[in-house]
């Protein structure tokens, strides 16, 4: 099992990698064998953490979604602690709606190869224009993407309103800063809709229907896990 935990390049890269062996003490010393790589080759630095997968009771390692919650707000707080300014959101909290690649595509796509992922999305949306007279079918996780980022917003609509009402300028300015934020919620582009659009401009479909409501946003990157010295942990010697 690997994770990779990544920061701007602005935040102390040798900070970071403390902060993650400090999380590893306490999330897995004990439990499952460990190793450890910072990696400083790119514009942020960021630290492969990876793990035995069967832990020292047999069990295997099942990380689910509240779990690397979890380790998001433990590595934030590891972060401040060694005067790294870190906050830990759920992806839809900061707009963002796609998920990272796995890791192998992401490899795959940066060495400048095409993922076979990318030519079976792309058959798939080629028939569904077909089969729809060149328009884009609604997906059941299209409407609840949509209904998910209007739930975003209207939090931060009323959080805005709330502060807006306070008799501090300080507040009555974050409300200001808080409305824009969610203005720049709107944009809810899938993958899908822009597949479709360059089948469209390639001559593929009449047009490229827009998704209702209408958020194109950078995946998360999983770094090259080929450089870097290992760092093993995970027992008391």
């Amino acid at each position: 099992t690997s994770i990779v935990f990544s920061m701007p390049g602005t935040a102390n890269a040798e900070a970071v990698k403390d902060a993650v062996r400090a999380l590893a003490r306490q999330e897995f010393q004990g439990r499952h064998d460990y190793a450890m790589a910072l990696h400083t080759d790119t514009h942020h630095p960021h630290v492969h953490l990876t793990l035995r997968t069967v832990g020292e009771d047999g069990q295997k390692l099942n990380l689910r979604k509240a779990d690397l919650q979890r380790l998001r707000d433990t590595f934030a707080e590891k972060l401040r602690t060694r005067g790294i300014e870190a906050e830990s959101t759920p992806r839809h909290a900061r707009g963002v709606t796609r998920r990272g690649e796995v890791t192998p595509v992401y490899k795959i796509r940066q060495r400048g190869g095409k993922p076979l992922a990318d030519a079976r999305k792309m058959r798939q949306v080629r028939r569904d224009l077909e089969d729809n007279g060149g328009r884009l079918p609604q997906k059941a996780w299209d409407d609840a993407l949509i209904a998910r980022r209007n739930r975003v917003m209207a939090t931060y609509d009323q959080a805005a309103m709330i502060l807006a009402g306070s008799a501090d300028p300080k507040d009555r300015d974050l409300a200001r800063e808080t409305k824009r934020f969610a203005a720049r919620l709107t944009e809810t582009t899938t993958q899908r809709a822009e597949i479709a659009r360059s089948l469209a401009g390639q001559g593929a479909a009449q047009s490229a229907p827009r998704e209702r409501g209408s958020t194109v946003d950078s995946p998360v990157r999983h770094q090259d896990l080929s450089k870097g010295r290992p760092e093993r942990g995970g027992r008391e010697r």
